[in-house]
């Protein structure tokens, strides 16, 4: 499920405080690819 992985990936990358809009891209594609 699309949301959920999404959801995911954001709560994977919460350690790192300072999140780019790359990053956020980067993120929806790994959701999207799972």
């Amino acid at each position: 499920m699309l949301i959920y992985n999404i959801c995911n990936e954001f709560s994977k990358s919460k350690k790192n405080k300072r999140r780019t809009s790359t990053d956020v891209k980067n993120i929806l594609n790994e959701a999207k690819n799972k």
